[in-house]
């Protein structure tokens, strides 16, 4: 006689499983099986879904774009910031590799490759939005590679954490490099009424000869000097004006003295220039227009010599303006000129593909172009985060006028 071990029910034809359960309860017990397994199920997609959203909202995050202060002082406030989403990366890192979900994760991935056309599709050429990353299927087998796809995902936070990371270092290398800006004393500059004539810019041409550094140059006698950079609106001195002025005075090589003002061009400040040096309208709205500061700026420089990055460029607006620096014998020394012959670009090539010369990366040089930007990453003056400023850039000159002195004389 069979006998049911979940509802005690007999019967001399009842049949058992092996468990000891008739028909009846079977089913039941298997009912309740499958509502139990799907509520799992549901329950650990929903707790899926959850870690996957959670994913995307910390990628989000971390690649919003993050404000810097205009003033490098004050950007060393955001630091911390930089460094907890620098963090944020390993634990991102950490999530992507969570044992409970990589597998559900890399399903999730699959499903959500973009292709950008049929040939990409057809040969498993996609893209992962989220992360910005290019995935491939596996050469051998076809198909797209757990451990390859993974591997491309830190690859790229890995990049994102040494971007933060960098940004971090710009900003402590551009406040010391503030600092040495800050700690030059100051001073007043003072506006008159002198009327200044403009002057043909054409004219420089003419009147002013760049002295050159040479092997037999004393490097002490070059030691003092005058820095001078120009903020404009534009290129032409004939059109544009002028809306910032800096110049620093080095003795012996140390700058002692800057003189400094922001400058009313008189009109409007195109957005194109404004981009490039961050100043705009509102910036220059109360202070002095050119010709009140020249006879200060004229003290200030004297019968210096003149230093100048690209300095026939600052000089063609200082004189078009009305200031006649010219009325003293000096000597002006371009550090552009100066890199071009201490300093060596690339060559070109032709590329028949593109129908062009191109950099030949292949030859030895020294820097890509003459910027200031590039030379002073060469000789490592400063971090180019603020440059652009006139006078950042000013101290950046006087320091670059003496490493390619150095370099010039064999020091």
């Amino acid at each position: 006689m069979g006998k049911c071990l979940i509802c005690g029910k007999r019967g001399l034809f009842l049949k058992v499983d092996a468990l000891g359960r008739c028909n009846e309860c079977a089913q039941k017990e298997r009912e309740k099986e499958a509502a139990e397994a799907r509520e799992k199920a549901e329950k650990e997609e929903q707790e899926f879904e959850s870690y996957y959203s959670n994913m995307l909202f910390c990628l989000k995050k971390l690649q919003e774009d993050i404000e810097v202060d205009d003033n490098p002082i004050e950007a060393l406030s955001i630091i911390p910031l930089i460094r907890d989403k620098v963090n944020e990366c390993e634990v991102l890192k950490a999530e992507i590799h969570n044992p409970q979900y990589e597998n559900k994760l890399f399903d999730k991935l699959i499903k959500s490759i973009t292709y950008s056309d049929d040939f990409s599709r057809k040969y498993g050429i996609g893209r992962l939005e989220a992360f910005d990353i290019e995935v491939r299927v596996n050469s051998i087998s076809k198909e797209y590679s757990k451990d390859e796809i993974f591997s491309d995902i830190d690859k790229r936070i890995n990049a994102h954490a040494r971007f933060l990371n960098n940004i971090i270092k710009s900003i402590q290398n551009s406040a010391a490099f503030q600092q040495k800006i800050d700690a030059i004393a100051e001073i007043n500059v003072e506006k008159s009424n002198t009327n200044h004539n403009k002057r043909e810019a054409s004219e420089l041409e003419e009147i002013i000869r760049y002295s050159s550094i040479t092997a037999k140059t004393c490097f002490e006698r070059l030691g003092d000097f005058v820095v001078i950079d120009t903020e404009t609106t534009g290129l032409s001195p004939t059109r544009d004006n002028l809306v910032e002025v800096a110049a620093i005075r080095f003795e012996n090589w140390v700058p002692i003295q800057k003189f400094h003002t922001l400058l009313n061009p008189g009109k409007h400040i195109p957005d194109k220039a404004s981009a490039i040096n961050n100043i705009t309208d509102d910036m220059v709205a109360d202070a002095p227009a050119f010709m009140q500061i020249i006879d200060s700026l004229n003290a200030f420089v004297g019968k210096s010599n003149i230093v100048g990055h690209n300095l026939p460029f600052d000089l063609k607006f200082l004189y078009r303006y009305g200031y006649d620096f010219t009325a003293n014998k000096r000597r002006y020394y371009d550090t552009c000129e100066i890199a071009k012959k201490t300093l060596k670009k690339p060559k070109l090539k032709w590329d028949k593909d593109f129908d062009e010369y191109v950099i030949n990366y292949d030859c030895d040089y020294d820097v890509e172009d003459y910027k200031l930007t590039t030379l002073c990453d060469y000789y490592q003056i400063r971090d180019n985060m603020f440059a652009h400023r006139a006078l950042s850039d000013a101290l950046a000159t006087g320091e670059l006028f003496m490493c390619l002195a150095k370099d010039r004389i064999g020091i």
